[in-house]
């Protein structure tokens, strides 16, 4: 145990200052900014987790979401918490940002050193921290392309198409990344 936390102290630490300043920003800032999508979301959510499927109006095969792989992650915690479907949107953004600031310090410490990854992370967790409540899928997305990203650098070309793909499951406009890359 002891050498797991020497060696990976760093993004030990990226994670840890990333959740506690998201945590800390969303409950000490009494602004929310809601818009009319993350509440179509919701009760697509709700829908899922309460067995009615993947539609906003029971009966009504239509799909409205553009995020699907977030919709139904957020359902499934919905689903066996019993949570709000607010409260499981805002705990997959705080957990999607904690562990895209591991792939972001890895991608900046394979350039430049650990301080200065590790002082990029604080930047990035502060800046980030807004889309815990205004972000629906935004958070997910920025952790399946951070990671994409990783894997990619690292020559670990599978695990970066896995990544890929659950970009595009996120939001399907990262088909773009996915012709460009």
């Amino acid at each position: 145990m002891k050498s797991f936390i020497f060696k990976y102290k760093y993004e030990i630490i990226s994670f840890l200052i990333t959740f506690a300043s998201v945590i800390s920003i969303f409950f000490v800032s009494g602004l929310r900014f809601s818009n009319d999508d993350q509440f179509i979301l919701y009760r697509y959510i709700e829908n899922i987790s309460e067995g009615k499927g993947f539609v906003y109006n029971e009966g009504e095969k239509i799909l409205g979401s553009t995020t699907p792989l977030f919709t139904l992650l957020a359902a499934l915690l919905t689903y066996i918490s019993g949570f709000e479907a607010y409260t499981s949107v805002v705990l997959i953004n705080i957990i999607s940002i904690s562990v895209s600031s591991i792939f972001f310090f890895k991608i900046i410490e394979r350039y430049t050193n650990g301080k200065f990854a590790l002082f990029s992370v604080i930047v990035f967790a502060f800046n980030m921290s807004k889309i815990v409540s205004e972000g629906m899928e935004s958070s997910l997305f920025i952790l399946a392309v951070l990671g994409f990203l990783y894997f990619l650098i690292s020559k670990k070309n599978y695990t970066a198409a896995v990544f890929l793909a659950l970009s595009i499951l996120t939001r399907p406009d990262a088909g773009i990344i996915a012709m460009l890359a």
